[in-house]
């Protein structure tokens, strides 16, 4: 069976070419553009690993990671995705168990290889 993927990401060009991506990769892949959409997404389904980036509308990605870890899987591997290079919200994203910060622009290279380590484990 498929692993299950979360994005969370505001940017739609750039939610559309993950997607894309880890879909050919051959794994499910369900997309929201904020934390309330995700939160809604992450309980509808079985996910497996969240890909989340920090500043996005409604319900920003730190609210989100503090929502699933606390009250649905604090075990659930999350790669946070942000341009932000510091401060106390990468601080905080780098304290989650099982969480990786990835800072924009990356390669679809480093997170598909970031993805299939986490999922192995």
């Amino acid at each position: 069976m498929a692993k299950k993927i979360l994005i969370i990401e505001d940017d739609r060009l750039l939610l559309k070419a993950l997607e894309n991506s880890f879909l050919l990769f051959g794994f499910d892949v369900f997309t929201a553009t904020n934390g309330k959409d995700a939160l809604i997404k992450f309980t509808d389904h079985d996910i497996d690993l969240v890909i989340c980036d920090i500043m996005m509308p409604e319900v920003s990605g730190i609210s989100f990671i503090n929502e699933i870890k606390k009250n649905y899987n604090a075990e659930i591997p999350v790669i946070i995705i942000s341009s932000l290079r510091s401060g106390e919200q990468i601080t905080t994203s780098l304290d989650y168990k099982n969480s990786i910060y990835l800072p924009k622009p990356f390669s679809f290279e480093k997170i598909t290889d970031i993805v299939r380590d986490l999922l192995r484990s």
